[in-house]
């Protein structure tokens, strides 16, 4: 007689050359498939990406990058080197402090009126002032208006032509408008 085996479904004896036991096979029960046994592979679902962007959302994107490049353009309008553009000026008068504190200077920019934007004049007059080597400097338009600073009489004569002819002034690396 061969010997028994339990059954892999109740753990009754069994003939080793059965799969279940008679008891499970008359019961209808099916014997669980093998612990190695893979399970068949997922089945793929058919091909569909959903859109990153709702048509909406495209707008926006493609408003927010085009106000982007736009700012990033200012910046660099802005911000940009002079590349030694630099307008043609002349250095009325220009004299060390007392203190040794730096130098002082006077400049005419013909080229330049009160019209011309203050933020170049600002980047503008903080250039020259770096390239003369000046730590305070005051920027005029016209010989009148320089007279007209360092002379009591001549603005007497010329009331309007300081008022007029005065661009700003620049100390210690910063730019200060006329009144």
């Amino acid at each position: 007689m061969a010997s028994l085996i339990p059954c892999p479904i109740c753990t009754r004896p069994m003939d080793p050359a059965r799969a279940v036991c008679a008891f499970c096979q008359q019961a209808g029960h099916v014997l669980p498939p093998p612990q190695d046994a893979h399970p068949p592979p997922p089945q793929a679902a058919p091909h569909h990406t959903p859109p990153i962007f709702t048509p909406r959302e495209w707008q926006r994107v493609i408003a927010f990058g085009a106000i982007s490049i736009l700012l990033l353009l200012l910046a660099f309008l802005v911000v940009r080197p002079l590349n030694g553009s630099l307008p043609k000026y002349v250095v009325l008068f220009s004299n060390n402090f007392m203190s040794g504190d730096g130098r002082f200077g006077d400049i005419l920019i013909p080229s330049f009126s009160r019209q011309t934007p203050v933020w170049t004049r600002e980047k503008i007059f903080l250039a020259i002032a770096a390239k003369e080597e000046l730590t305070e400097a005051s920027f005029y338009s016209s010989e009148d208006a320089y007279r007209a600073n360092i002379s009591a009489s001549f603005l007497k004569t010329h009331p309007n032509a300081l008022r007029e002819g005065f661009l700003g002034r620049v100390k210690d690396g910063s730019f200060s408008p006329p009144w």
